[in-house]
């Protein structure tokens, strides 16, 4: 039965199976609450049970308060744990109220009495029988105290006139009223009685959709669900299941998450799943039902060697590696080979490989953007049918010198340089190299070496032969450390 109406929607005279007893909605109060009492009372009791003021201390309660009455502790205990029973109204959603105590004359002595379930004060009785909403067929307890005599409560005839009763005789009806909540919720509809149903706990939307790539025979698979809410705010949980052709629906698995990985069984024809959402309550959705899909018999393209570690390097390098793939034939097998640089994913090149080919993913062009650390090099394929494979290599670049070169052009043939780095000092352990040449435009220029003479003395080139037009002066140099910290702040040249 649908469910998407409130309490506080119902007109009055509407009525629920509360188990126990059916209730009719009376009246709803400005404050929120809805007014209900059963529609017949649940039998004869006495008020209070004789004797109630005999062997107790001064001052004594009198009999005719409610408070303190045989009635208010069966109700509030009972009559509460038989709703409860019932499973219709759980009595946790009953709310406390204060039911006023006021004589029939409007003397109020006895203040309010502060629980769940009461009778009816004597004006809302008179109110709702003259409204219609209570039919008043035997003599029935009223909540209301006969002003000035401690054992005399006011009930209703079968009539509708009111009169006083002994507090202790049990020839009076009860009938129990309660408050609900507002948004308490109800069927939009009654059943085959008329009466309407309480509904305490919705179930969650059914999930809003469901996807998942191609299927493929023996590889796994992530299956996502837009999800579900629950109008409670209850916690959610998805149910899935798959099933292969026509065969009956198997359960992958139960997640918090809006996603499951499944294993592709390796035989069938078509893929197929479904999920719903439950409750922390167990409501559960309907069912949202993926289309069914061919399961792909299409094997991986295969990476030659292993996924591996090459430690520390400190020079650029390369990876060799082949891939194959025995549907080459009809595929197309595109390869991306990336680095990672901290945070960033440097793309090497993207390519169409040749099944069996020896192909090489090489650092080179990119190794002074890399960081000091730990790095991956990925090469990822694709064969265009869904299948795919990944190697990585994973390596730390180490920096262990120090370089640097620079080219100057000059206007005539350089015969003398001197050249000076700053700081001029380094650690014992450490090693400089560096180099001079006076034709760096020329196809092959002659380098020099003159680090014995750095920032001590005037090197004088050996070479004379200058074969470019350009004139020009270039120095480099590395400086390769120990076991300590070395830097070069400034070189400087001076040259005739």
């Amino acid at each position: 039965m649908a469910v998407s109406a409130k309490i506080k929607n119902l007109a009055p005279g509407a009525y629920f199976n509360a188990g126990p007893v059916e209730v009719v909605v009376l009246e709803h109060f400005t404050d929120g609450r809805t007014l209900l009492a059963a529609k017949e009372p649940i039998g004869n009791r006495p008020f209070t049970v004789r004797p109630f003021t005999y062997n107790r201390m001064e001052p004594e309660p009198a009999a005719n308060n409610f408070a303190f009455s045989t009635l208010r502790f069966d109700l509030n205990k009972d009559f509460l744990s038989a709703l409860d029973d019932a499973g219709v109204i759980p009595a946790n959603k009953v709310l406390e109220a204060e039911w006023s105590l006021a004589d029939h004359d409007g003397t109020n002595r006895y203040g309010v009495a502060v629980c769940k379930v009461a009778m009816l004060p004597e004006p809302l009785v008179r109110k709702y029988y003259d409204a219609g909403l209570l039919e008043i067929d035997d003599w029935e307890w009223t909540i209301t105290p006969y002003a000035g005599y401690a054992n005399y409560v006011r009930y209703v005839y079968s009539g509708g006139s009111l009169d006083w009763n002994v507090a202790y005789r049990g020839n009076c009806g009860v009938r129990p009223a309660l408050f609900l909540a507002p948004d308490t919720l109800v069927s939009d509809t009654t059943d085959t009685d008329g009466a309407y149903i309480l509904q305490w706990n919705q179930p969650p939307t059914t999930p809003s959709s469901i996807s998942h790539g191609t299927p493929r025979a023996g590889q796994k698979l992530t299956i996502s669900t837009g999800g579900s809410t629950d109008p409670e705010g209850n916690a959610i949980s998805y149910v899935w299941e798959r099933r292969v052709d026509s065969g009956a629906y198997t359960q992958i698995g139960i997640t918090s998450a809006k996603s499951i990985t499944d294993t592709v069984p390796s035989s069938g024809t078509n893929y197929q799943v479904r999920v719903k959402a439950v409750d922390a309550n167990g409501a559960e959705s309907a069912y949202r039902t993926g289309n069914a899909q061919a399961i792909s018999y299409n094997t991986n393209p295969v990476i030659s060697g292993s996924d591996q570690n090459v430690g520390a390097k400190t020079a650029p390098f390369s990876h060799q590696y082949t891939v194959t793939d025995g549907e080459a034939a009809s595929q197309t097998l595109t390869v991306t080979e990336t680095v990672t640089n901290g945070s960033e994913t440097i793309t090497l090149r993207t390519y169409t490989a040749t099944s069996g080919h020896q192909n090489t993913a090489d650092l080179s062009g990119v190794w002074l953007r890399l960081l000091t650390g730990t790095h991956v090099l990925k090469i990822y394929v694709t064969d265009g049918a869904g299948g795919s494979a990944t190697r990585q290599i994973t390596f730390t670049r180490t920096v262990n010198r120090i370089a640097a070169s620079r080219a100057i052009s000059t206007d005539a043939k350089v015969t003398k340089v001197f050249l000076s780095l700053y700081p001029a000092d380094h650690p014992a352990d450490a090693t400089l190299h560096v180099e001079v040449t006076n034709n760096p435009f020329d196809t092959a220029p002659v380098w020099e070496d003159i680090t014995s003479k750095v920032g001590k003395f005037v090197h004088t080139f050996a070479n004379t032969t200058v074969a470019s037009p350009d004139f020009g002066l270039a120095y480099r140099f590395y400086l390769t450390k120990g076991t300590q910290q070395i830097e070069v702040i400034q070189a400087t040249i001076r040259f005739a």
